[in-house]
């Protein structure tokens, strides 16, 4: 349900605020038409790249969850 919630309040800053939004290229959030899809299509290709020209890629992840009791 937070999720929903927090989708339709995305949507909602959006569509009040979107001219005054500015943020770096690279930031995915709160941005119309962009999202997890090309996050993950960003990394991906960043990785290939630098593997590509031989380096080694670490990864670290953060999954963050707010539990509601």
């Amino acid at each position: 349900m937070s999720s929903v919630a927090s989708k339709i309040l995305e949507s909602v800053l959006i569509a009040l605020r979107q001219n005054d939004l500015q943020c770096d290229v690279l930031q995915f959030v709160f941005k119309k038409d962009s999202g997890c899809v090309h996050a993950l299509f960003t990394f991906r290709e960043y990785v290939q790249y630098l593997t590509s020209k031989g380096s080694t890629v670490f990864c670290v992840s953060l999954y963050a969850s707010e539990s509601l009791q």
